[in-house]
């Protein structure tokens, strides 16, 4: 039906109500098309994702890559850290590694320690290189990356040390150590009235360890005039 005729037939207030039908349909059917332009992005982009791909693909290359990275770290880790580093590719589900990994402890590749930490047995080494050219080589890569960042992390910890003990008197003594690769540079223990204070103390240290120690060094080098002010530079 042609809109003059429209007009006449239904009048002017029913052809305004159909064309704002009109607008309303040609709006929807924009919206829709940008929302499934959007979920195409979403997924195409890793956002939304229906389920885990990856590389790996059984049970055998779980093993081969939990030995991988084992035989990597430099200190045995607990459970939670070994399965964030195993995890890496997205064919490796949670179920599917503490299996692995349970199996691996029965035929003695891996050991659990009484701490309930896991590392890597001399067996499991020695199948470890020979088996490990077969991960794919993409896989290899993000777990290296992972395993380079954590180790920094626990070399870090071992120099830098604090700890806090309670003295008979109700004070606490804050003990403070940074150290290199080679030794000991640094000692320094403190008396803090509170518990909470020294657990500030120690926590602030373990984070900021080498600006303290840097600082601590500035104020010994620097100069003092008659007065005992410190000179500016």
């Amino acid at each position: 039906m042609k809109e003059s005729s429209f007009n006449s037939l239904y009048g002017s207030t029913a052809a305004k109500v159909r064309s704002r039908g009109t607008i309303k349909k040609v709006w929807c059917n924009r919206l829709f098309c940008v929302i499934i332009k959007n979920i195409e992005q979403l997924l195409l982009s890793g956002v939304i994702f229906m389920e885990r791909v990856g590389f790996i693909s059984d049970k055998l290359d779980i093993k081969f890559l939990i030995l991988y990275i084992a035989a990597r770290l430099i200190e045995p880790v607990n459970m939670e850290t070994l399965t964030d580093l195993t995890m890496c590719d997205g064919g490796v589900d949670y179920f599917s590694f503490t299996e692995c990994l349970n199996e691996l402890i029965r035929t003695g590749h891996m050991k659990r320690t009484d701490d309930e930490l896991y590392c890597i047995t001399s067996k499991g080494v020695s199948n470890s290189e020979v088996c490990e050219s077969s991960l794919p080589y993409s896989v290899r890569l993000v777990a290296d990356k992972n395993i380079n960042v954590y180790n920094q992390k626990l070399r870090r910890k071992g120099l830098v040390k604090s700890n806090v003990a309670a003295r008979p008197n109700g004070t606490y003594t804050v003990s403070l150590s940074l150290s290199d690769d080679v030794d000991n540079i640094m000692t320094l223990n403190l008396m803090v009235a509170k518990q909470e204070m020294a657990g500030q103390l120690a926590e602030h240290f373990q984070k900021h360890a080498e600006d303290i120690y840097n600082n601590i060094l500035d104020s010994l080098l620097a100069h003092y005039d008659a007065d005992g002010k410190k000179e500016e530079k």
